[in-house]
């Protein structure tokens, strides 16, 4: 009952704009012709002021026809309005509020016509649209976590050494094919052997933590920060020739210095690094002989008491 009367008040909606478009029609072609017919009996009959009667007379009907036709245009204005303009506008804010996630309604859904039936659609369009992105973040942090899991290592944050030798690869391309230069940077921490046998395995993470943390706070944001072995840590240095990683490993060393970890026992526990530097390709072209070549380098600056920066030879 109530879908045949909304039917019905369309219909005869439909018919009252049909009638004012066919009554402006009307008024175009009869106002003239009424304007000719009117001209030529007045001036049959000889009337006396025939000019300004005639003249009268246009200007009242043109009144009552412009008056008219403002009425019915207000009208016709008011009826699309509430049949087009304002249920699109409903539709249009409520589906900015659904992609917002304020609402799961639209509005319009329970009319019976197009409007309606559009609104049904593009609800079930978003939904699933919701749906899908709901699925695609969660695969996203899934893929993410694995990714985590995969190249890092959790307790100092930086990346773990199968994936920088990737990336070392990587970089060894790109440098060939640009002839550009890199350098590497491998650090030890000094007697971290004697500090792990008197020490419990907390204190030891904490340094491993701390240092990482100073070396990604050092680094540039193109730097590549490696864990290498237990107590070891590695750094790719793009576009960077010997005496630039000099300056920087000094500069982690001294920095390195001011650090000051207390142990759970509650004593200081003072951290020194032994560097080894070196450049490709001036020490070697191949990821071994540069790793091969660095390794040589830090074992030197061991050998000769720590806290020092070492050249490849």
């Amino acid at each position: 009952m109530l879908h045949t009367m909304k039917s019905l008040a369309h219909t005869i909606l439909l018919y009252i704009i049909g009638f004012a478009v066919i009554f402006s029609l009307l008024c175009v072609f009869l106002v003239p012709w009424y304007a000719v017919n009117r001209a030529a009996a007045l001036y049959a009959d000889g009337a006396a002021g025939f000019e300004e009667d005639y003249f009268t007379s246009m200007q009242k009907l043109m009144f009552i026809i412009a008056a008219a036709q403002l009425l019915l245009g207000g009208l016709i204005g008011f009826i699309i309005t509430g049949m087009v303009v304002r249920p699109i506008k409903e539709l249009v804010h409520a589906t900015d509020a659904l992609i917002q996630g304020t609402t799961n309604d639209l509005p319009l859904t329970e009319r019976q016509d197009d409007l309606g039936h559009l609104a049904v659609n593009f609800g079930l369009l978003l939904r699933e649209v919701t749906i899908d992105r709901n699925i695609l973040e969660t695969v996203y942090k899934n893929n993410m976590e694995k990714y985590r899991i995969a190249f890092w290592d959790d307790l100092t944050k930086t990346v773990i050494e199968s994936h920088f030798k990737t990336l070392l690869e990587d970089e060894i391309v790109r440098c060939v094919r640009y002839s550009r230069p890199f350098s590497l940077l491998q650090l030890h921490i000094d007697k971290i052997e004697e500090i792990a046998a008197t020490h419990p395995q907390e204190d030891i993470n904490e340094i491993l933590q701390r240092v990482g943390q100073l070396l990604i706070r050092m680094l540039r944001d193109v730097d590549i920060v490696g864990r290498f072995s237990d107590y070891d840590f590695i750094c790719l240095l793009p576009e960077t020739l010997l005496t630039g990683c000099e300056v920087v490993g000094n500069r982690i060393i001294e920095n390195a210095e001011t650090l000051n970890i207390l142990s759970v026992q509650g004593h200081s526990v003072q951290i020194s690094l032994s560097i080894g530097i070196a450049q490709f390709p001036r020490n070697g072209k191949s990821i071994d002989i540069l790793l091969t070549e660095i390794k040589k380098a830090t074992d030197q600056a061991i050998h000769l008491g720590g806290n020092k920066v070492i050249f490849s030879a």
